[in-house]
């Protein structure tokens, strides 16, 4: 079985302009100040979260809750790219992927196939107009970023009728975490990060 859970949502993209600039100080998003650097991990990424029969069975379902294939999708925290290459090649979505991390994106770049446009930006402010996408993709992301910005964000970029779809674990994963007995402050922290199934419906609505 898969770890994560997916929860699917179809966000309001009519959220008024001043609203969304609101959130925002001077242009820069309010990034949680304890999200880790992914640059130095870039070269070996995909060690870490290899492309086995789990991976390709949460993409799977993705695609199938999120009603993704062929359409025009933004995979916000793209990292090394193997969720927008297998949305593109497989699924035959148009697909734009935005990083922070220009070495994730050099790894990305070396990966997908030219249909893929990548961009380096920030889920809380996305380098896109308003309206350019059908769906948004967070997979594995709503625990790295600052959550009621980077959903705003979000609904500003999608169509009116357009979904942002989110891939993330469910709190019971955390309870049975192999590391927790080697590191036990691990729990507290996995459960301040990831929004629980309760909470993630909540704020979704609320951007």
């Amino acid at each position: 079985s898969v770890a994560p859970i997916a929860l699917l949502s179809a966000l309001p993209a009519s959220l008024p302009q001043a609203e969304r600039r609101r959130l925002t100080t001077n242009g820069i998003p309010p990034i949680p100040p304890d999200t880790p650097d992914f640059g130095e991990l870039a070269p070996s990424y995909d060690e870490l979260r290899p492309q086995d029969a789990n991976w390709w069975e949460l993409a799977e379902r993705l695609v199938e809750l999120g009603d993704l294939r062929g359409r025009r999708v933004l995979d916000a925290g793209t990292g090394a790219g193997a969720f927008a290459a297998a949305l593109a090649e497989r699924w035959a979505a148009k697909v734009w992927g935005v990083d922070p991390s220009p070495e994730m994106l050099e790894v990305a770049r070396a990966r997908v196939p030219s249909s893929v446009g990548l961009k380096q930006g920030w889920a809380e402010a996305l380098p896109f107009r308003d309206g350019w996408f059908e769906r948004v993709v967070m997979r594995l992301v709503a625990h790295l970023v600052a959550r009621p910005v980077a959903f705003a964000e979000a609904a500003r970029v999608l169509e009116h009728d357009g979904r942002l779809v989110v891939a993330t674990f469910d709190h019971e994963h955390f309870e049975r975490y192999w590391l927790n007995r080697f590191f036990p402050s691990l729990l507290r922290l996995d459960r301040e990060r990831f929004p629980t199934a309760e909470q993630l419906p909540e704020e979704l609505a609320d951007a």
